[in-house]
């Protein structure tokens, strides 16, 4: 499939890819220390990887943790809108609030304040340990043999840091996407994305593709 975001638009290029099978179940957050954040209880995302293609961008960022300036060092993700339930879910609308595609790139390691914070979704009260910052995720137009799905809100982009928390035991859950059904068996959240502003500074030279 063809993928083109922000970063491939100002260039004139796009990148084709083969998502591999999922690693992540994003899941949305009701609760960010006891203040409610949820607006979209169905749509979630799962992660789907594919082959890291190296993207040089410094950008600024601003979130509800900080406003910084970090640099992408390759995209590495497909985030995919995705329904879950216990028993097996209809697929998404497609018309849902927060139904969005992402491409997620890796971050340049840089100094980053940790921080604690509790986070509550559909499977309970969590302490999160924030200790580093781990990915830029910009809407994304996918284009597959599906079809075509475009960028719905080119100013909502994600920032997902890295989260060490204490073992706990999940249930096993299904998954219903444009990729079809999976049953996911899950392990306890290692990251915790925040919805974040981005502006471009700067770009270095790399070798395209189209």
């Amino acid at each position: 499939m063809t993928l083109i975001d922000q970063f491939d638009e100002a260039e004139g290029t796009q990148e084709h890819v083969t998502p591999r099978v999922p690693n992540r179940l994003c899941t949305p957050v009701i609760e960010k220390n006891h203040e409610k954040v949820l607006f979209d209880p169905i749509i979630h995302l799962t992660k789907h990887p594919f082959t890291p293609e190296s993207r040089v961008k410094t950008v600024e960022i601003e979130n509800q943790f900080e406003r910084t300036t970090v640099t992408t060092v390759a995209a590495v993700e497909l985030m995919v809108p995705t329904t879950k339930g216990l028993v097996p879910p209809p697929p998404p609308t497609g018309q849902e609030y927060s139904f969005e595609h992402y491409k997620c790139y890796t971050l340049a390691k840089e100094p980053f304040v940790k921080r604690t914070v509790i986070v509550t979704d559909q499977f309970g009260e969590h302490k999160a340990h924030i200790v580093a910052r781990a990915r830029l995720c910009n809407p994304v137009k996918k284009i597959a043999p599906t079809g075509t799905f475009p960028i719905r809100q080119p100013e909502r982009h994600l920032v997902c840091y890295t989260v060490e928390g204490k073992p706990e035991t999940l249930p096993p859950v299904f998954t219903n996407n444009q990729f079809g059904e999976e049953h996911l068996t899950l392990t306890p959240a290692d990251e915790l994305c925040l919805p974040s502003f981005k502006r471009l500074i700067a770009s270095s030279a790399r070798r395209h593709r189209s």
